[in-house]
């Protein structure tokens, strides 16, 4: 069954915080990392509250609760997906226990650090008692909260889920990432990223929510057709493919855009070149976005916002071409992404 898109936030590197996205010119960075823009925090939150609040947590908030206001209505579930959830708060907690021998711990970094604070922390606020989740499955973290929110809402469970994901950017954890080889041992341009043929990327962060409904409406931005992951090596997007045609009606002759998570690593991009194969000559755009956001384990939600925002601007930023399409209505789009070696994951999205 299909989930209607009614509302969406997002707080990442580039201004998407703000309605004026296509306006603003992409953010460009030669550091091996990229960092949120973050809003005035303290014109949504009061200041005694924001005192007690991490960045992470911050970003959480602000971009939950604007979502919720956007969508006109309280959410009968929340299901929210992280990779890592808050490090920073944790690395604190796990400091002053060692420093302080576990006596007279602040209980507070502590509870800031827990994978489902954001979750518990927003139907708080809102008076949300129903079905409350988070998942924490690394590349699959997103997919898995939509999967979730798809089945609440086919099954009745509930009218509207809000959907999340976020991750932060840490020194510690890009030095963890950075043993694996994951980041780029060069300068390079986060514009020019797509454009490499080293190893490696360039770390990012982002935090971005979605309000989905069971049923069409006027408010409708979007329709979520088929989310699906899968592990394994480059053959496990041709098994994608299938399972989307079974079960969804995905047909690759009527996608007008897809887009492609590839990120500037010389390992893992051609994946994405296989894809573009698979597409019918010449016919949908193929754009980019981890070269305006970096790579993090739940950076399909800046594409899922960007697919969104396309869907109902029907513009795509030429920043983010990689393939000139047609210049047809674009009413399907397709997100294909892969973080690391194995976690694939593919999303179909239609206009409303």
């Amino acid at each position: 069954m299909p989930a209607y898109l009614t509302s969406r936030c997002l707080i990442s590197p580039q201004e998407t915080f703000c309605p004026e996205f296509f306006l603003h010119p992409a953010r460009e960075t030669h550091e091996p990392f990229l960092t949120c823009l973050d809003p005035e925090f303290k014109a949504f939150i009061p200041p005694v509250q924001l005192r007690r609040m991490s960045q992470f947590l911050k970003r959480a908030l602000v971009a939950g609760n604007r979502c919720i206001e956007q969508s006109g209505e309280r959410p009968g579930a929340i299901v929210v997906g992280t990779g890592r959830a808050c490090t920073r708060d944790l690395n604190v907690f796990l400091r002053s226990a060692v420093g302080h021998d576990t006596d007279g711990v602040s209980p507070i970094s502590f509870i800031n650090s827990s994978h489902n604070n954001v979750a518990a922390q927003l139907a708080l606020i809102h008076g949300v008692t129903g079905y409350n989740t988070t998942y924490c499955h690394r590349g699959f973290s997103l997919e898995s909260a939509l999967t979730d929110a798809m089945m609440l809402l086919s099954e009745g469970k509930a009218r509207s889920v809000l959907t999340g994901a976020m991750d932060e950017y840490t020194e510690n954890s890009f030095l963890w990432d950075s043993a694996s080889g994951l980041w780029k041992q060069e300068g390079i341009s986060s514009l020019d990223l797509l454009q490499s043929q080293t190893p490696g990327t360039i770390c990012g962060e982002g935090t971005a929510f979605f309000m989905w409904e069971a049923t069409p409406s006027p408010r409708a931005q979007a329709v979520l057709r088929h989310v699906a992951t899968r592990l394994g090596q480059r053959e496990a997007q041709g098994i994608l493919l299938q399972q989307a045609r079974e079960r969804s009606g995905l047909d690759l002759a009527t996608i007008d855009l897809v887009l492609v998570g590839a990120n500037g690593d010389s390992r893992t991009d051609a994946s994405y070149q296989d894809m573009i194969r698979n597409l019918e000559p010449g016919t949908p755009h193929v754009a980019g976005f981890k070269h305006l956001c970096g790579e993090y384990m739940t950076a399909t939600g800046f594409a899922l916002w960007l697919a969104g925002h396309i869907l109902e601007q029907q513009v795509v930023p030429e920043i983010c071409k990689l393939q000139q399409g047609t210049s047809r209505e674009i009413n399907n789009v397709m997100i294909y992404n892969q973080f690391g070696t194995q976690e694939h994951s593919l999303i179909y999205l239609t206009r409303s």
